[in-house]
């Protein structure tokens, strides 16, 4: 009966990986600002999308006084925070966030580039550099 059980299960784990594999190598392509990396073969998803990647707030130093940059689902907001406080408007920014190629590109509601970064992405962890080569923080 034993014997009976374990064949019975076996099969059951075998056709169950049959039903959820593929049966392809994956041929991934790399994530885009929306999309998550994902298989040209099958469409299959893995990871996050850079836009996932990058939400939260950034910094550009360790200091008191930094650039604060938030990336959110709609764009991004930026500010001046001076000893650990926000400019109160006088510095803030809002606009939109373009991807091309390895630059992330900040434009303002007005249509101006407030930033660029180059970005370099190492297991679903994005890193951003400004263009001074300076690796921003995420808070």
């Amino acid at each position: 009966m034993k014997k009976n059980v374990s064949i019975l299960l076996l099969v059951c784990t075998v056709l169950s990986l049959c039903f959820v594999a593929c049966g392809h190598e994956h041929t991934w392509n790399e994530p885009t600002y929306d999309l998550p990396k994902t298989c040209s073969g099958c469409d299959e998803t893995q990871g996050k999308s850079i836009k996932e990647m990058l939400k939260g707030e950034w910094k550009n130093d360790d200091s008191n006084t930094y650039l604060w940059v938030e990336f959110t689902d709609t764009g991004f907001s930026a500010d001046m925070v001076v000893l650990g406080k926000k400019s109160g408007g006088y510095f803030a920014h809002k606009g939109s966030v373009i991807l091309e190629g390895d630059v992330i590109t900040l434009y303002e509601d007005d249509g101006d580039k407030y930033i660029y970064y180059t970005f370099e992405i190492i297991d679903d962890i994005i890193k951003l550099f400004d263009n001074d080569g300076e690796e921003w923080i995420k808070i």
